[in-house]
């Protein structure tokens, strides 16, 4: 059986027989797991009938659910690998999980969609299939990292991804919990006088050395290195130049807030970063969403002014998106500020990202939580076996 990594090949959909003992062994995963075989509607159909979706998103797919499947259809045939779609089945029982991740800057990946029904046996194989991959091709491979978005009804990614903080080094991960707010373009601060104390700016390669000081103190190091803030390229505009050829778009704009004390002189106090991507590569909207970073020592009411000036600033990025607000990205404490400032709260949220040299202690980890759901479906299996033997015994 054979299973390709490649862009615009339809392979077959890979099967397990019961007889292979698949319980640690992540590079015979990955050979039954099929990389892009999937037609992108028969993923997508997986979840339309769900109801997997994001309430930001809920109530507005249907409407563009054909601009989705083109637009994954166009990535997956990208001469410049832009998504990759993994599937895996079990033909003994039956089980099938997908997952899909796509490319979101020059050598981050953001994995999405970890789908499987009821089955958690099924999504930790599909999981470990593609971890296998990523650390086996790690050393050939410009990749630097990937991330996950989880929500609160990601409750399976959620127990693996979230337990990543203890298994692995905090210096090649990072596991942090932030909010969806989405937010009117007009947005204004409570007390606009405070705005004439913030300045705001273009982010170019001038303002990387500001931009990374915000993103380490706001999120941390691991986040700044997956997002690649001291990169040349820090708009993505190569990237977006991949993307071009296919007919899709991948860019982010960001702005710095600069803030004026009294006794001169300016020191930046936040970011802004509007990301741009194709729609439906993430149903929850996460590639198109702004990034607000804001210095957790700025006190509530300058945190105000600042998440202002900021988000008025990028509000023209979202100029033709099809939504009515702004989907913005914050850690709790901001969200709050910007509630009170009419923004409307969607949901709590998990960024979980593992940074490439910790790829191979990520294939241990989910070998770790396979081996349990193993011997747990073993466990229960005995069980039903032990109370049909009871049930006979107690007839006869």
């Amino acid at each position: 059986m054979k299973s390709q990594n490649c862009n615009g090949a339809h392979n077959t959909r890979s099967r397990e027989t019961p007889a292979k003992d698949t319980s640690s062994n992540g590079e015979l995963l990955a050979e039954l797991t099929n990389m892009n075989g999937l037609e992108p509607s028969a993923f997508l159909e997986c979840y339309k009938p769900r109801g997997l979706y994001c309430p930001v998103r809920r109530g507005k797919l249907p409407a563009v659910w054909h601009k989705v499947v083109r637009n994954w259809r166009r990535a997956r045939h990208a001469k410049n690998e832009l998504l990759r779609v993994s599937t895996y089945e079990d033909q003994g029982t039956g089980d099938e999980a997908c997952l899909s991740s796509w490319r979101s800057t020059h050598s981050t990946w953001a994995m999405h969609h970890v789908f499987s029904v009821e089955n958690p046996l099924a999504a930790s194989s599909v999981l470990l299939a593609d971890a296998s991959m990523r650390a086996r091709a790690a050393q050939e491979s410009t990749d630097q990292a990937f991330q996950s978005w989880l929500g609160p009804s990601d409750r399976f990614s959620r127990g693996i991804l979230g337990a990543i903080g203890h298994q692995l080094s905090l210096d090649r991960c990072s596991i942090e919990t932030l909010a969806l707010v989405s937010v009117p373009y007009d947005v204004s601060a409570p007390n606009e006088k405070d705005v004439h104390t913030v300045a705001v700016h273009p982010g170019d390669a001038c303002r990387r050395s500001d931009l990374i000081e915000i993103a380490w103190a706001a999120r941390g190091r691991v986040f700044a290195i997956a997002e690649e803030l001291e990169h040349d390229d820090i708009n993505l505009e190569a990237l977006d130049e991949a993307y071009r050829l296919v007919g899709l778009r991948r860019y982010r704009s960001i702005w710095m807030a600069y803030s004026f004390s009294s006794r001169g002189g300016a020191r930046p106090v936040g970011a802004a970063m509007a990301y741009r991507g194709p729609l439906g590569l993430d149903f929850r909207f996460f590639q198109n969403r702004c990034e607000l970073l804001i210095h957790p020592t700025m006190p509530k009411s300058s945190a105000a002014a600042v998440a202002g000036a900021l988000l008025r600033a990028a509000a023209p990025a979202y100029d033709e998106l099809e939504l009515d607000r702004v989907p913005v990205i914050v850690d709790e404490r901001t969200a709050a500020v910007l509630v009170e400032m009419g923004g409307e709260w969607k949901e709590s949220c998990e960024l979980a990202i593992i940074l490439r040299p910790a790829y191979a202690d990520w294939c241990r980890h989910l070998r770790k939580a396979r081996s349990h759901l193993l011997s747990n479906r073993e466990d229960e299996r005995r069980r039903s076996v032990h109370r049909a033997k009871t049930v006979v015994a107690s007839s006869a």
